[in-house]
């Protein structure tokens, strides 16, 4: 196809167009993405964000390339791209008309939303979020991209003190607004999210987009969500392509100024040292994982809390869990407990220290220590649990099973199908835990595990707990058994610890859940 000499209306869907640029003379192809190609230039539709104009009859198109993180070794760049903004060489155009309507063609090609009229939204910013430049972050890197380029109409509201964001949710009229930009830290979001959530029309109000633009001291809300920094969050808004340690953070008020530095420092000054958080996205901040395995659409909270450590030694063992934590190995430590949840008991225990809770967007401080315990166990992410909660319960009233050996079983489900014996090749699913509870293995959601007993495939204890009892009790096809194996029929050797996974010393009692599926081969004997 070639070009025209003349220039038919963009928004009718011409392709070519006859352009100068940098002294030039070029034809320009603006596709129906707001893509662009000439030579020697193309930028696909994906990456572009929109046009503006420099003159009456000059303008750029603006795009983004993906880039990599500046933190080596972050894992954080594989799920989630980081991305930075572009200008294209000014096209000057044959007249002001044309210019306009080529700037005009690609904001609504490269737009996700893929309407005429301009996206409306309402940034609500924290002016002391991120050492209280979250205001200027937002005006430099944000709003120009979103205003000038997208053309989009973009209103502004400063919050004036804490719980002012939710005023502003609660009140908001939704046939006034398209979108809704935070920008701030997670509590800027959170507190967005308690007056939407407040308002008599919640289920309406909770079909409004939202946007976080990360400038608070954490950011681990934004960063779980694939919005590392304010560039990739403009991009995004633009796209359409992506939906705290209490004590430490208001301990730390004073030192604002430090950023993320100011958590560690609190940490350490703490005392007693006592950590424990409730969530489920990953990150709790930008470069703290502290839940490796983490997914905001899991349908539980994971809770995690950090024990034992007194003097100097539990200091220094903070500290080294908090470093850890940056790529989520702290898991593997046996200090640090994490367990799938869906409520927990909370026991204040003496007035020697602080708890702030924030109710309703009033921070509310309280002296005490605490113990915490799960008070529900959540099913497995991939599965069901071969044991939940009230299988558990029930489980403390069924008998105990002592071999010679000293492995001890409790019957979970008696099956009804064939038996095995030694030699015999069996198919099972299995949850393998620790002495402490915590699970380490886990086939659920996988390919059903497959093995032959009694060949030595397996570590003793399982292999004894599958096949060895003879008479009522003994295991059979459609059974679950939990298996309590000593340190001596367990791993000979240890298993080291990987992210989400704790380590297993050599010869340390371990516990198996295992149901027994089938028995090739006999599948026609059940």
């Amino acid at each position: 196809m070639s070009a025209p000499d003349e220039l038919q209306d963009p928004l009718l869907g011409a392709d070519f167009v006859n352009i100068t640029c940098h002294g030039v003379r070029a034809t320009l192809v603006v596709d129906a993405e707001g893509g662009i190609s000439y030579a020697p230039l193309k930028v696909p539709g994906c990456k572009v964000v929109g046009a503006a104009l420099e003159s009456p009859n000059t303008f750029r198109v603006w795009y983004y390339t993906q880039r990599s993180r500046s933190k080596a070794g972050s894992d954080a760049a594989a799920a989630a791209p980081a991305f930075k903004l572009r200008k294209t060489l000014p096209f000057v155009c044959s007249s002001g008309t044309e210019a306009q309507a080529l700037v005009q063609r690609v904001r609504q090609g490269a737009s996700w939303h893929g309407r005429g009229k301009p996206l409306r939204l309402l940034a609500i910013i924290n002016p002391s979020s991120g050492r209280g430049k979250s205001a200027k972050l937002f005006q430099k890197q944000v709003a120009p991209v979103l205003e000038d380029a997208a053309g989009m109409m973009l209103s502004r509201v400063v919050t004036q003190h804490a719980g002012h964001a939710s005023e502003l949710t609660r009140q908001l009229s939704l046939a006034a607004v398209d979108m809704l930009v935070f920008v701030g830290g997670d509590g800027t979001v959170f507190e967005g999210l308690q007056g939407l959530l407040s308002r008599p029309d919640w289920d309406a109000a909770r079909l409004l987009p939202i946007a976080h633009v990360p400038g608070g001291s954490g950011n681990g809300l934004a960063h779980s969500c694939g919005l590392q920094d304010a560039a990739t969050a403009a991009f995004c808004i633009c796209k359409g392509v992506y939906g705290l340690m209490s004590n430490l953070d208001v301990g730390t008020e004073h030192l604002r100024w430090m950023g993320d530095t100011r958590f560690l420092l609190g940490l350490l000054w703490q005392q007693p040292l006592q950590m424990w958080a409730l969530f489920n996205p990953p990150f709790v901040a930008a470069d703290f994982k502290v839940n490796p395995q983490g997914r905001l659409s899991s349908g539980h909270m994971d809770m995690m809390w950090v024990q034992g450590l007194t003097g100097l030694a539990g200091r220094l063992k903070a500290l080294e869990v908090q470093v850890k934590a940056q790529q989520g190995g702290h898991v593997s430590e046996d200090c640090v407990t994490l367990n799938k949840v869906r409520a927990m008991v909370f026991e204040p225990q003496d007035s020697s220290t602080c708890l702030m809770l924030d109710e309703a967007g009033r921070e509310q401080w309280h002296s005490c220590p605490f113990l915490l315990w799960p008070a529900a166990f959540a099913a497995a992410e991939e599965g069901q649990l071969l044991c939940d909660a009230s299988c558990v319960s029930k489980l403390e009233s069924v008998p105990a099973v002592t071999t010679p050996s000293g492995l001890v079983y409790k019957d979970i489900i008696v099956g009804t199908g064939p038996q095995p014996i030694v030699g015999y090749q069996v198919v099972v699913n299995y949850i393998a835990m620790n002495d402490k509870g915590r699970e380490f293995e886990n086939s659920l959601g996988k390919a059903p595990f497959d093995v032959r007993v009694g060949a030595g495939q397996v570590i003793p204890g399982l292999d004894e707990g599958m096949l060895s009892m003879k008479g009522m009790l003994s295991m059979k096809v459609g059974g679950v058994r939990r298996l309590y194996i000593p340190g001596e029929l367990a791993f000979p050797k240890p298993l080291k610890a990987a992210a989400g996974r704790p380590s297993v010393p050599a010869n340390t009692p371990v516990v198996f859940d295992v149901q027994l599926l089938y028995i090739p081969g006999l599948e026609a004997d059940e």
